[in-house]
């Protein structure tokens, strides 16, 4: 990062959570697809209100405190709960998990 300059190496720990979070949507799949072609909407719709919760909550609480950072750990918290509830939802309504291939889940 420090070849774009200075301020973009302070960022480079916040990309690095980022990059946690998008690899846990990347390893559960289309989890929130299944469940909205799957006519389960009403899970996919409470999943995605319980993630905003968090994601609220989380940004309230740590965002004065830290910063950046505090942003990046509650992005990062909202998508891994709302990935991993995804994923937990597709395997117990429709018996598909992405995770089940990795032997994972």
């Amino acid at each position: 990062m420090s070849l774009f300059g200075e301020g973009f190496v302070r960022g480079g720990n916040v990309l690095s959570l980022l990059v946690i979070g998008q690899l846990v949507n990347i390893a559960t799949g289309p989890v929130g697809w299944v469940l909205s072609l799957g006519k389960a909407e009403w899970v996919l719709f409470a999943n995605n209100l319980f993630a905003l919760t968090v994601m609220f909550s989380l940004s309230f609480w740590l965002i004065p405190e830290y910063g950046a950072l505090g942003a990046g750990v509650a992005q990062v918290s909202a998508i891994t709960t709302q990935m991993l509830l995804g994923g937990y939802f597709s395997s117990r309504i429709f018996n598909f998990s992405p995770l089940k291939a990795l032997k994972l889940w």
